[in-house]
């Protein structure tokens, strides 16, 4: 079995997918497989990957369309690593990061899951924001940090950001398709809930907005699904032993959200 599995979930993903897969490729930790999951693509992404030759490289093609989070949870059932590591098709993964990961984890078994410092990128590659959450490597107790995350914002990044191991996926189960725009933020909390956390202070994985992305058009177009996604993620969260979310915690997070709602709304109108 392979020390990690790099999992790309990929939709009508024809213009960048081979850029994410050089990133993983070019890694200098090598003792990984590439599972690639098209789900019933429409633009020859399919046809793109299933001509690459690398031995590291699985590729398969879903009987039917199983949505985002379907498609994720997919994925890791059919994977084989000790670690897990997303990479979606239009994200980067940066020099090193899967061997600074793989070590992280390998140092600290406590720790569910992993992850870094990251910057998001437009649709030519120029980077637009750089997210640096702390100023040094450190290990977080994972119920406060799951807490502190609940009421401020999803501090971890996306699934191209983090690590995380496949004993503790086992445990918590897979990610929640009732979600449609927090599903990592809301599985990242529950693997926090069951572990410590690993923060590395560098930056390791480029997270694409465009006009293509997930994340743009669930933004612009779905405001009334964004709005029941949050009833229904706080609802989850509540749900889960050991976090304890109180009246105040709520209120944090709603002035929070407000805020980063602002923020969002210009950052999306300029790109």
């Amino acid at each position: 079995m392979p020390k990690v599995s790099v999992l790309m979930p990929c939709f009508n993903g024809a213009k960048y997918i081979l850029k994410a897969i050089d990133s993983v490729l070019s890694q200098s930790f090598r003792d990984f497989e590439l599972l690639i999951f098209d789900d019933q693509s429409t633009d020859g992404t399919f046809e793109i990957v299933s001509k690459l030759t690398d031995s590291r490289i699985k590729v398969f093609r879903n009987a039917s369309n199983l949505g985002l989070v379907g498609n994720w949870n997919n994925a890791i059932e059919k994977s084989s690593g000790e670690y897990i590591h997303f990479l979606f098709q239009d994200d980067i993964l940066l020099p090193g990061a899967l061997e600074s990961e793989v070590a992280a984890l390998d140092a600290n078994p406590k720790c569910s899951l992993c992850f870094s410092a990251s910057c998001v990128i437009d649709s030519n590659g120029a980077i637009t924001m750089k997210r640096r959450p702390f100023k040094r490597d450190m290990v977080l107790k994972g119920s406060d940090f799951a807490r502190k995350t609940f009421r401020t914002h999803n501090i971890y990044g996306e699934p191209s950001n983090v690590m995380f191991r496949r004993d503790c996926w086992q445990k918590v189960g897979p990610f929640n398709d009732s979600l449609c725009y927090s599903p990592d933020w809301e599985y990242w909390i529950r693997l926090s809930l069951n572990g410590d956390v690993c923060y590395l202070d560098s930056i390791y994985s480029y997270f694409r907005v465009c006009n293509e992305s997930t994340t743009n058009s669930l933004f612009k177009d779905k405001k009334e699904q964004l709005k029941r996604d949050e009833f229904d993620f706080v609802r989850a969260i509540c749900s889960l032993d050991g976090i304890n979310i109180s009246s105040v915690d709520l209120t944090a997070r709603k002035l929070s959200l407000s805020i980063r709602n602002i923020a969002k709304r210009i950052y999306f109108s300029v790109h």
